[in-house]
């Protein structure tokens, strides 16, 4: 198997489950896209004087939502599964061992485009923030403060 691969495997679950609290409620609306699907942010307006729609707002809101929830939702992927090492096969644990910068990048890329790539409504932005507001923004969480965030980002599912 592909370290990549397997690596990906590792940590899909934990990233799937946490992705899964807020996507469903997503809507399979349109989203601009490149060649490769990547998703990309509207172009900016030429008019700068213009003030931005609420569309735009909410869209602008989104895509930042999105952009705070995504890494923090990676990074308590790895947190929960350093947390698990010891319930994993030995091969899953040793291919768990190797995961590194460039498969927590691509985990986090795929989220994005995920998150991006659908319509959230206002409630759905505002839940995001309110979720992640005071989880640190440049290092692991702890167990606990991921345990919460996926709480809080499930319970607000359960509202939709």
């Amino acid at each position: 198997m592909h370290r990549a691969d397997s690596a990906a495997r590792v940590i899909a679950f934990a990233l799937a489950l946490a992705f899964a609290a807020v996507a469903p409620g997503c809507g399979g609306g349109t989203s601009e896209t490149r060649g490769d699907d990547e998703v990309t942010r509207p172009p900016p307006d030429d008019d700068s004087k213009r003030e931005p729609t609420q569309a735009e707002k909410l869209r602008a809101a989104h895509f930042q939502a999105c952009e705070d929830m995504c890494p923090l939702l990676t990074r308590c992927a790895m947190v929960e599964l350093r947390a698990n090492m010891d319930q994993l096969s030995p091969e899953d644990r040793a291919e768990a061992e190797k995961i590194g910068p460039q498969e927590l990048r691509a985990n986090t890329d795929q989220c994005l485009s995920q998150c991006q790539g659908g319509e959230l409504s206002v409630r759905q932005v505002e839940v995001v923030r309110d979720c992640i507001t005071g989880l640190p923004v440049d290092s692991d969480p702890e167990l606990a403060q991921c345990n919460e965030l996926m709480s809080c980002l499930l319970a607000a599912q359960k509202q939709d």
